[in-house]
């Protein structure tokens, strides 16, 4: 029963890295065509989108079948359940870069009006924060690593196995320091706001004018 289990853990897992894969390339795609205004490469990063949708569905549906047929618990549950919030956010990437792609499409007729070359020296100027787990999700964790390192140049990692968790217990260490990251976190944030004389209580947007 448990080897079944885990050869099916083990098709989750690869789907996700497929996932993963048409996202980076539905990316990479959106990007160079905005920027150099190619339409093939628009066509084919909207295309992705289709085969993404699809990848969407395919691992829910494994998920899904796990927790009725299975019924897992600890690690494993929390693996499943991060695969299915993981899969939303990326099937949403997916949607925004065949927009852009849309978008890119639509404005092919035209020469623009200014290089948008700075686009690429935005994204590099753009922080981005990974938290690496010391869970069954870390494999992911250092995939999206590898792939942030790609378009930032300011990229700050949070890795778990930093922690000094040797006087806890070994099956309840990643629990321990999913909750001493998110204390980490929370005191960064502040820090931001405090820097910028911008309460996190205040909002800018939300909920304060229509879009």
């Amino acid at each position: 029963m448990r080897s079944r289990f885990d050869k099916e853990l083990a098709q989750l897992n690869s789907e996700l890295i497929n996932m993963g894969t048409l996202i980076e390339e539905a990316i990479q795609n959106a990007v160079g065509a905005l920027v150099n205004q190619n339409v093939e490469q628009a066509h084919r990063a909207v295309d992705f989108d289709v085969d993404v949708d699809q990848k969407e569905k395919d691992i829910e549906n494994i998920c899904y079948k796990l927790l009725l047929h299975q019924q897992p618990v600890a690690g494993d549950l929390r693996l499943i359940t991060a695969a299915l919030k993981m899969v939303s956010d990326m099937e949403r990437i997916g949607d925004q870069a065949a927009d852009i792609s849309e978008l890119t499409i639509a404005m092919s007729q035209k020469p623009y009006i200014k290089n948008l070359e700075h686009i690429r020296s935005m994204a590099k100027e753009t922080m981005i924060m990974l938290v690496k787990s010391i869970g069954k999700t870390r494999f992911l964790d250092e995939r999206v690593e590898n792939f942030a390192k790609k378009f930032t140049e300011d990229l700050l990692v949070l890795d778990q196995k930093d922690l000094d968790l040797s006087n806890v217990a070994e099956e309840a260490r990643q629990y321990i320091a999913a909750i001493l990251t998110g204390v980490v976190i929370r005191h960064f944030v502040e820090a931001i706001a405090f820097e910028r004389g911008h309460s996190l209580d205040v909002r800018r947007y939300m909920w304060q004018m229509e879009y």
